[in-house]
């Protein structure tokens, strides 16, 4: 990627089950915390299912609502605009006719999943900042690994004259009722009938984008995270199919952000990943970097598992794990400057990230 075209992440604003805002919620993650609970559903024995969901009274809705037990688009919205807001202020402002709205959302063929709300996250989101938004902004239904065509469109839109930031807000609930039935019967979710599941969860994470080049400071003068590369692959031996999963499509997918950002694999500090406890995902991800590691990683190398902390978050699962390296860039708990994140999701998508601290 040209130094020229270059882009930067120069704010974050979060909202998960581990903390309400950006800094508590990387402290909670720094520290080791989880976010979950037991959950208002149960398994197919009638036992009690652990969720990361973010507390009612946090949010300022009602405990008792039919609304609030089975999501909704009172919650998703909420959500979206406390992590827009922050991530707004923490930039100083965003002019919102400047700016590019990008919500990064689960793909509306998912069960528990509705066109209409994501429409109305859009909508409130636009006016809690008090203008529309540039005509180039979107809802993009992409999923857990969407973040890496997001940043290539959030690139392209900051080679518009008249664009200046770019909002690029993740945002997914893994905890509405059909969602919960849908990956209880595929046998997904953590539960007493199954060991190798994950556990749901639902965040917002924002992050603000702006042009960066070499040389240049950032509009706060603080650190920030420059994209270096970015890559997709299709993986045909999906979760979905009955095909051994050797981690090809993913390991094409890091040789193209590793290639476009000019690094080796043994040149990547810190590993994140939307691995949330299932083994499928944990061996790919192994296979993988079979293939495309050949010295040592450096001292202090890490691989933060998110899923750990707030489970899967869906589509808000890649913006949130660049917000946290955002702020170990910040607050000096990194053991070096180069990032990778990498998704796949249950079909064939697969998809890494390389980003830098400056």
């Amino acid at each position: 990627m040209s130094e020229t075209t270059s882009i930067a992440v120069v704010s974050a604003g979060v909202v998960s089950a581990v903390g309400l805002t950006w800094p508590s919620t990387c402290a909670a993650v720094r520290a080791g915390l989880d976010g979950f609970r037991e959950t208002a559903f149960v398994d197919q024995v009638g036992q009690t299912l652990l969720g990361a969901r973010i507390a009612d009274e946090s949010l300022g809705l009602s405990a008792g609502g039919e609304e609030s037990v089975h999501g909704g688009v009172t919650r998703l919205v909420t959500i979206a605009v406390r992590a827009a807001r922050e991530a707004a202020l923490g930039a100083g402002g965003l002019v919102a006719s400047r700016c590019v709205f990008l919500l990064l959302a689960g793909g509306t063929e998912r069960a528990g999943y509705s066109a209409d709300e994501l429409k109305d996250c859009y909508a409130a989101c636009e006016q809690a900042l008090g203008h529309r938004f540039h005509a180039a902004s979107a809802i993009l239904p992409w999923g857990v690994a969407g973040l890496a065509g997001a940043l290539e469109r959030a690139k392209a839109s900051l080679a518009l004259a008249d664009v200046d930031h770019v909002l690029l807000l993740g945002l997914d609930s893994l905890l509405e009722v059909a969602d919960i039935q849908c990956h209880l019967s595929q046998g997904r979710l953590l539960s007493s009938q199954q060991s190798d599941g994950f556990i749901s969860g639902e965040a917002g994470a924002a992050l603000v984008l702006q042009r960066w080049r070499a040389g240049e400071s950032t509009a706060s003068s603080r650190p920030a995270l420059v994209l270096r590369g970015a890559g997709e692959a299709d993986e045909p031996a999906s979760f979905e199919s009955d095909e051994p999963n050797h981690g090809k499509g993913l390991a094409r997918a890091l040789r193209a952000a590793l290639g476009e950002a000019g690094l080796q694999a043994h040149e990547i500090h810190h590993r994140l990943d939307t691995a949330a406890g299932e083994s499928f995902f944990m061996d790919e991800s192994s296979y993988a970097w079979s293939r495309v590691l050949r010295e040592r990683e450096p001292r202090g190398y890490t691989e933060p598992l998110l899923g750990a902390h707030v489970g899967l978050c869906g589509a808000a699962q890649g913006p949130l794990a660049v917000a946290l390296a955002l702020d170990m860039i910040r607050k000096g708990w990194a053991a070096g400057g180069n990032f990778l994140f990498q998704a796949a999701d249950a079909r064939e998508r697969r998809c890494a990230v390389v980003l830098q601290g400056v």
